[in-house]
């Protein structure tokens, strides 16, 4: 194995200039900057292999059960019920919790609350997808039915998400997850790296 000096941003390519003994060259970082490089099959290089054949959005949807694509009215309401009376259970006894298990009681109610409400947030989901019936009329109700509780407003909510789903990942337009570039992520103090993305006032609310 012979030991050689590279720059970590500048690997060289399959198709490179190499000693006929090597068919690739695959790359090692060491302490120092010192990169090793050993000789290996072509074939065996992941960076020397075609890009793999993804499967297409008609191939997915093949293999999904064709009962999962079929809307149930029914259904759908009784998980929005469910939800909301774990939710009025949970609001009826936190009183008690504060009351008699102080503070640890209070935070465990939260982590318990938060998963409920979550799960009732992704009937408010399915609704702004048009998923919950196939009635646009009663999506929109009951999207408003299990955003409230969480304090979500439905309809901005739906054309956010609308258009987070219509431009993921944009670094101008993605409005639902925003990304910055690295160059921007460096410069950002460690507070607004880790919390800029979610208001502060959350953890104290």
């Amino acid at each position: 194995m012979t030991e050689v000096r590279k720059s970590r941003d500048r690997p060289v390519p399959c198709d490179a200039e190499i000693p006929d003994t090597l068919s690739c060259t695959l790359f090692e970082t060491f302490s120092g900057g010192v990169l090793s490089v050993k000789p290996i099959d072509k074939r065996l290089s992941p960076s020397c292999l075609p890009p793999p054949k993804l499967p297409t959005v008609d191939d997915v949807r093949k293999a999904i059960p064709p009962h999962c694509f079929e809307k149930n009215l029914l259904k759908s309401v009784r998980y929005l019920v469910q939800d909301l009376i774990v939710l009025a259970c949970l609001y009826a006894v936190l009183p008690y919790v504060e009351q008699y298990l102080g503070w640890a009681g209070y935070l465990a109610w939260c982590c318990v609350f938060g998963i409920c409400a979550c799960s009732l947030f992704v009937v408010g989901h399915d609704c702004g997808h048009g998923s919950f019936s196939n009635y646009e009329w009663v999506n929109d109700l009951c999207g408003h039915i299990a955003h409230a509780p969480i304090l979500a407003p439905y309809w901005p909510w739906q054309k956010s998400h609308r258009q987070h789903h219509q431009y993921t990942s944009h670094l101008d337009k993605d409005k639902g997850h925003p990304w910055v570039t690295e160059q921007v992520f460096e410069q950002r103090t460690t507070l607004e790296r880790y919390f800029a993305s979610f208001p502060l006032s959350g953890w104290i609310r």
